[in-house]
């Protein structure tokens, strides 16, 4: 269902198609939701028994309930018709589902980078330093793609297309 929920996020992403095809945008966008909230929620169940460690678990489980949340209020804003509040969530939703991309670059520089730690640190113990590994990859996976967007959001205020029309109707003179 992730892999299904990437692959429509991906139209959905695509420049224009929201302003050329918008019933193309929210057939799509029901697709998306519709996997993403059984995706996240299964993610939760498989992060909280990972075998690879205490910090994996917590992380992956905080991300999938990340993921519904923002999945969940974006599809809710988008029924209420607050188009800027459904974006923002969205964009998260998004850069959350395709987190595990991110996950999978960190894995083995994390992995190369701590190797000299390993014989010291962890004393040998080879399931610890992989648990170490896998735990800041599977943060470090999702927290900075999602603090970027939210920089990104901040950068550039999305606005309704409501709010535009009466900024406009005002600066008339």
């Amino acid at each position: 269902l992730a892999t299904v929920a990437m692959a429509a996020a991906l139209v959905q992403i695509w420049p224009g198609v929201r302003a050329r095809w918008p019933r193309l945008h929210r057939g799509i966008g029901r697709v998306y939701v519709a996997a993403a909230i059984p995706a996240a929620a299964t993610g939760m169940v498989i992060g909280a028994v990972t075998p690879f460690g205490p910090i994996l678990a917590v992380g992956s489980v905080a991300l999938a309930a990340l993921w519904l949340w923002f999945t969940v209020n974006g599809f809710l804003a988008a029924r209420a018709r607050r188009f800027a509040d459904h974006r923002r969530h969205m964009l998260r939703s998004v850069t959350l589902a395709f987190s595990i991309i991110t996950n999978r670059i960190w894995n083995p520089i994390l992995y190369l980078t701590l190797q000299p730690l390993r014989d010291s640190v962890f004393g040998g113990d080879e399931e610890r330093f992989i648990w170490l590994v896998a735990g800041l990859s599977g943060w470090l996976g999702w927290t900075i793609p999602l603090l970027a967007v939210g920089w990104w959001l901040r950068r550039h205020p999305v606005v309704s297309p409501s709010t535009i029309s009466r900024s406009a109707d005002t600066q008339r003179v």
